[in-house]
């Protein structure tokens, strides 16, 4: 899969406050570290991740698995090992 956005994403659905995004042939330099404007959960729906946030190690991520991240945090997303997709529910608080 190609990914033209600019992001190492692409968004299958979007309805109110959620935003559903997969992560599929993206590389490791996609990967970066960021802030986002808004709060949010992140939850994993399928697959496995690890999500860090600044100063902080990373956390482990299982499908059902729901982390909080503060808007202008830094943080970023580290794919699993095997670098396979996953796909991710984002609430905008």
């Amino acid at each position: 899969m190609e990914i033209s956005s600019g992001n190492p994403y692409v968004i299958l659905k979007e309805e109110d406050n959620k935003q559903y995004r997969l992560f599929a042939g993206y590389q490791k330099k996609d990967m970066y570290w960021h802030r986002d404007r808004e709060d949010r959960e992140i939850k994993l729906l399928s697959g496995e991740m690890s999500f860090q946030k600044d100063n902080e190690l990373p956390v482990k991520m299982e499908a059902g698995s729901t982390v909080f991240c503060a808007a202008n945090v830094l943080h970023r997303i580290i794919p699993n090992e095997s670098w396979s997709p996953f796909i991710i529910e984002i609430t905008f608080l």
